[in-house]
């Protein structure tokens, strides 16, 4: 009777105190309740659905438990869908004028869509930390010693000015770059990295890639990358 009275008051207990857990929903670095996560998840799917026409909101969460809180930590994107196929909404650009901007570059001048006009451009997303856009930062810089100043070489990421000046000592990297560009990133669509987007002169995307093409080679021993940016020397040469 007491293992009996000892089983059903410990049920008890274990019921009232996973009861007791608060959860807590963290989404764009803020802490909100179910409530508020409904009407921040409502909000951003009206701005998103007017910015972005024919998109979906796709939803991420994962949970993790820390003393007697759930944390669910939410990823929000809008994507929209080819067919059967579910894709960034960066790639809808394509054919169309790339959107309006207007940014602080690294090097504190003031960079606008309209700064690019009349060259053509390849911009390129990236961040510290993305392995495929660390691979190819020497294949972009030949791409920038190539066509020097015939074409505008622009680097956008999410990362700020401190982790990407430490980066530049150790890295050549001679784009033009903007950072701390997170809201931006997200309202265009981007959801994998690196990409490679290329304007004409009028600042209309042409062509969206991700990572250069490359083949393992085997030299003294050692497994070397070799790139080949024939591919991206074709997209800007057709729009010189």
């Amino acid at each position: 009777m007491k293992i009996q009275l000892f089983i059903i008051t410990f049920f008890i207990l274990s019921t009232l105190s996973a009861q007791e857990k608060k959860i807590i929903y963290i989404a764009s670095g803020k802490s909100m309740t179910e409530k508020e996560y409904d009407i921040f998840k409502i909000n951003f799917k009206e701005k998103s659905e007017k910015e972005f026409k024919g998109g979906q909101l796709k939803e991420t969460i994962k949970d993790s438990i820390s003393g007697n809180a759930i944390y669910k930590l939410v990823t929000l994107s809008f994507t929209y869908s080819s067919n059967t196929v579910t894709e960034e909404f960066i790639n809808s650009y394509i054919g169309k004028k790339f959107p309006l901007f207007e940014f602080e570059t690294m090097e504190s001048t003031n960079l606008s869509l309209k700064d690019l006009e009349g060259k053509p451009t390849l911009i390129n997303l990236w961040f510290v930390g993305c392995a495929p856009c660390m691979r190819e930062l020497p294949a972009l810089e030949d791409l920038k010693l190539k066509y020097k100043d015939k074409v505008n070489f622009i680097a956008i990421t999410f990362n700020n000015k401190d982790l990407v000046e430490r980066l530049l000592k150790i890295k050549s990297f001679n784009y033009t770059h903007i950072v701390n560009a997170q809201q931006f990133l997200n309202n265009i669509g981007v959801n994998s990295y690196p990409k490679n987007i290329f304007l004409d002169k009028n600042g209309i995307v042409r062509n969206i890639k991700t990572e250069i093409s490359y083949k393992k080679l085997i030299e003294n021993n050692k497994e070397i990358l070799k790139y080949d940016t024939t591919e991206y020397e074709g997209i800007l040469n057709n729009l010189l």
